[in-house]
This record gives C-alpha cells, structure tokens and sequence, in this order.
C-alpha cells in the first residue's frame, strides 16, 4: 500500500524505557501504567502505615499527573517513596513528606534525599553506593517537575555508581527528552554493556529497545528496526509478553512511518494480542494499539474498491 500512515504520535516509543533494568528487593516488583500491575507485590509492609500497595498506588498517582503515564517511571516512584522510610530522617520528616506525595508535591520527599546525597557523599567513595542511591530518587522525584534537575540527578549517580543500570537507563531517557541523542545512544550502550558484562538478558533487551528509539529519532528506520528485533528475540526466550508487546508495537510504528501499511498492522495485532493475553487491555500502550488499528481500518474503508476483472 503506497499510502503514509500517520500514527498519531509514532514519534514516541512504545514505552520508552518501559522494562525495569534493576533488580529490587522486597518492594512491589514492575509496577505498570493505568494502574495495571503485571507482577505480584513483595512480602514487606512498609513502615509509617503504608502498605506497599499503597506505596504503589502514590506512585501511580503521582505518574498519572504527567500527560502520559510511564511504567519505569512509576518503578522509579515506588522505589523512591518505599526508600524514605529507611533514610533516617525524623518520623516527623518522613510522614511531612508522604502526606506532600499523596498531594502530588515531591518538595520534602526531594529535601529528604538530598540531604542523604549530601551526608553519604560526605562520608566518602566507601558510601558511593547509598549516595547514588538517593540521587536515584532524587531524580525520579524531579523527574515529575523539573527535568532539569532530574538530568544533575541522574548525572550524579552514574558518576557516583556507574554499575548501576536503571542510572543510565534514565538518564538516556532525558536525554533523549532533551534531544541529545549522541549523549542518549552512549548512555543506552553503557546499559547495554552492563547487560551483557552480568549476563542480564533483560537488561539487554532493555538497552536494545531504547537504542531502537534513538536510531527511529534519528530517522535511521532501518537500524531501529534491527535493535527492536534484537530486543524481541531476547524477550522471546526470556517469555516476556510484556517487553514482546513492547517490541511488537514499537516495530509497528517503523513500519507506518515506512508506509508498510500490512506490516504495521500485523505488528500492532500482535502486539494487542499479547496484551489481551495479558488481560491488560487498559494498559495506555494497549489502548495505543487499538487506536491505530482502528484508524488503519478507516483507512482501509476510505480507499476505493479495486476495479472490477473485466470477463473473459
């Protein structure tokens, strides 16, 4: 079909930074847009009267003010409130600062670890680890308000810890929101090669995936299209429906901007399948889906017959 589909938005990727690179401990595991979690919650209940399915649940309200909601944003959220509680401040300080969160104001929760960034820093390389940590959820928490101050973040703990994965996962993905794409591919390959140096499959995919979103940026279709089926095969064998829709979904949009119509329909079906299977079909990436397949069936109903075969 010669026709350019317009997918409404195809310059964003199918959750940009989607997977969840790093691995937590007894905290809600892989919380996902809409409210829809795909993986149970963790065995702690956190102090200060929350559970972690409230944990959750702030988070999520919080990422739900953006224009459109993140999953590893939320993950990042979660394990910023989960944190407070475990910084050391005054019981006083802590309940201040999630009674601000459960507001949408990250102001005091932001004080909080910036402080512990300040103390752990000042104690030496032998802290570098908590230090990253609190700028960690100093900039997922700046994250919501002030980009700006969520890259110094970011910048800060890669510098501090630069094992870390989800560091410069995020940090690639300001970057990219910043347009520094040379910077964001750098910051990909890091995550890419802490993947492959711990033997982390997922972490790979991760990488892969976001790679594929510089290269379509960049307007590199066919190296985009190259990372997103690399980034599938790995999710294939780990059994990942979540990161295979992702994949799906993202190949869709390479292949309308292509104008391979029958390409990009095939992909988005798959991906919608893999997300009912899920049974999260009120997942925004879900909705994305059935929103350009709706549209390319009007597409398809706007076009003329083709003529008729003339008898023999």
């Amino acid at each position: 079909m010669g026709d350019t589909f317009d997918s409404k938005g195809g310059e964003q990727n199918i959750a940009q930074g989607d997977h969840a690179t790093g691995k937590q401990e007894n905290v809600t595991q892989e919380v996902r847009g809409d409210g829809n979690i795909f993986s149970n919650t963790g065995n702690v209940t956190v102090t200060y009267g929350m559970s972690s399915e409230e944990v959750v649940k702030m988070a999520r309200e919080l990422v739900r003010q953006q224009l459109e909601a993140k999953d590893e944003q939320n993950k990042a959220l979660t394990e910023a409130i989960t944190a407070l509680s475990k910084t050391g401040a005054s019981a006083a300080s802590i309940n201040d600062a999630l009674q601000a969160l459960q507001q949408g104001h990250t102001a005091k929760a932001q004080a909080i670890f910036a402080e512990v960034l300040r103390s752990k820093e000042a104690e030496g390389q032998k802290a570098n680890t908590e230090a990253a940590a609190a700028a960690r959820h100093l900039g997922a928490l700046a994250y919501m308000n002030n980009p700006k101050e969520a890259l110094a973040a970011y910048q800060k703990a890669v510098q501090l810890d630069p094992d870390n994965a989800d560091g410069w996962n995020m940090l690639g993905l300001l970057l990219v929101r910043k347009e520094e794409l040379a910077q964001a591919e750098d910051a990909f390959r890091k995550v890419l090669a802490l993947g492959e140096a711990h033997q982390d499959k997922e972490v790979q995919a991760v990488a892969l995936g976001n790679l594929g979103l510089v290269y379509r940026t960049r307007d590199k279709l066919d190296k985009a299209e190259e990372m997103y089926r690399k980034s599938l095969e790995i999710e294939q064998v780990l059994g990942n429906k979540k990161g295979m829709a992702n994949d799906y979904g993202n190949l869709g949009i390479v292949y309308g901007i292509q104008g391979e119509i029958d390409k990009a329909e095939a992909a988005w079906k798959q991906s919608l399948s893999l997300y009912q299977e899920m049974g999260a079909m009120q997942h925004p990436y879900a909705k994305k889906m059935q929103q350009w397949l709706d549209e390319l069936a009007q597409l398809r109903a706007s076009q003329p017959a083709p003529p008729a075969a003339n008898p023999r």
